[in-house]
């Protein structure tokens, strides 16, 4: 699964709306979106910020904890 269908996954299951993630994360909504549908790749930095507002690991976000 990539990063943006996890990051997407793990978004709904909080019950969380793209602005609010985007809110707790400290970037755009659009960026978000962006991640989802695959279009962007997130900087390391990113999904950082993006894991800690969703209370994972990184590792968790990308994929790489299934390895």
């Amino acid at each position: 699964m990539r990063t943006g269908e996890r990051l997407k996954t793990l978004r709904l299951e909080r019950g969380l709306p793209q602005q609010e993630l985007a809110d707790m994360s400290y970037i755009d909504r659009s960026y978000v979106a962006q991640i989802e549908t695959g279009r962007k790749e997130p900087r390391p930095e990113v999904r950082v910020l993006i894991a800690a507002a969703l209370d994972v690991e990184e590792a968790e976000l990308t994929g790489a904890a299934d390895t």
